[in-house]
């Protein structure tokens, strides 16, 4: 088969969202030759084009480079938990990085096949404008956040959840607001919070959506994920934001028909989301989309079934490994698949305590484990 164009690299990395980046940067600095391919135009996937710019758990290592190049331009709102990044702006800064690092980038680059001599990797086959491209590697890194050069090369995997029909974790597709009063919001989620009482509700946004529902102004309870993220540079009774509450569930998230039909229905969700902010949320009367995130949010499709599968009870007892690479000291952020009104599933079951886990009697009902 003919190529338009052969590539030899030391290390490919396939995908430029912030793990591909990281690994690329380490590579390179650590002399070997790298090369990363992107699907898209730009770098860090989900956090920059798909508008999710919180920066959650330990801020450490390239991380924290990250965000003090982003802070040296003036574009981090900057706080001890979860700062968050102007997203336009993040993605040259990532560029930036892996060009002084000396990796060689290639944009607008799908992966499609591999060539597998005795188990390894050695050239990965993509598309591009330019026609079918053939890169050889000595060690490939597959960051495409699907396992999408894994599944290729014939790597075991799994998908889906056993417990819930095979579906995986929702999605949400954020989108970015203009104009919103910032300063009458956290007021009024100051308030919201002093009045809770047990069991708390999700959170102001939750509480007003059932009250539009019930005002026939939605016409159904839309999960709110409810992260709104800040974006720096604009003024706190004026500010600019990303908001992740558009979601979908019952989701294949391999099936590029559920993908669609996914995505279609989150763009109806903004629409319907900028009405219901705009009349029900404090300091969003003047609010407007501003723009939609340009990657879907999806949180999980495969899982590959390496030499060891990290386990749930891993996490939550606090297990450390050798070999391990990063620390993660939040929540469960497990979305339900399911359930708009539950929305998370923030723990496990153990059949007794164990380790570092917070363990506590099971309070959970039906409609959280069907």
């Amino acid at each position: 088969m003919s190529y338009s164009k052969e590539f030899s690299t030391k290390v490919l990395v396939v995908g430029g969202g912030m793990a591909g980046v990281a690994a690329a940067v380490a590579s390179a600095r650590n002399g070997m030759k790298t090369m990363l391919v992107e699907s898209q135009g730009s770098l860090g996937g989900l956090a920059t084009n798909g508008l999710v710019t919180g920066v959650a758990g330990m801020v450490e290592g390239i991380c924290m480079e990250f965000l003090e190049s982003m802070n040296e331009e003036g574009a981090l709102y900057s706080r001890p938990h979860c700062p968050a990044f102007d997203p336009e702006k993040g993605k040259i800064i990532l560029e930036r990085m892996l060009l002084k690092a000396g990796v060689k980038v290639l944009y607008w680059t799908y992966s499609i096949d591999t060539m597998v001599d005795a188990e390894r990797i050695n050239h990965v086959i993509c598309h591009s404008k330019s026609g079918r491209i053939k890169i050889s590697a000595e060690i490939v890194i597959d960051t495409t956040g699907d396992a999408d050069v894994s599944a290729s090369a014939g790597v075991p995997y799994e998908a889906g959840s056993a417990d819930f029909n095979g579906y995986n974790m929702s999605t949400t597709l954020a989108f970015r607001m203009a104009n919103a009063d910032m300063i009458e919001y956290e007021s009024a989620m100051a308030e919201w919070r002093s009045g809770q009482k047990e069991p708390v509700s999700i959170s102001i946004i939750a509480d007003l959506e059932e009250e539009a529902v019930r005002n026939g102004d939605l016409p159904y309870f839309i999960f709110p994920t409810a992260l709104i993220y800040r974006v720096s540079q604009t003024p706190e009774n004026d500010s600019d934001i990303t908001v992740m509450t558009a979601h979908s569930f019952k989701t294949h998230n391999l099936d590029v028909e559920d993908l669609t039909r996914q995505t279609i229905e989150q763009h109806e969700q903004i629409m319907l989301l900028e009405k219901f902010f705009r009349k029900y949320v404090p300091g969003f009367e003047r609010s407007r989309i501003a723009g939609i995130a340009s990657m879907h949010g999806v949180r999980d499709s495969r899982r590959i079934t390496g030499e060891y599968v990290l386990k749930d009870e891993d996490v939550a007892c606090a297990n450390k490994f050798d070999d391990g690479i990063a620390k993660f000291p939040e929540f469960f952020d497990t979305h339900h698949p399911t359930s708009a009104k539950i929305g998370f599933m923030r723990h496990i079951h153990l059949d007794r305590p164990k380790g570092k886990a917070v363990c506590r009697p099971a309070q959970c009902s039906n409609e959280m484990h069907p």
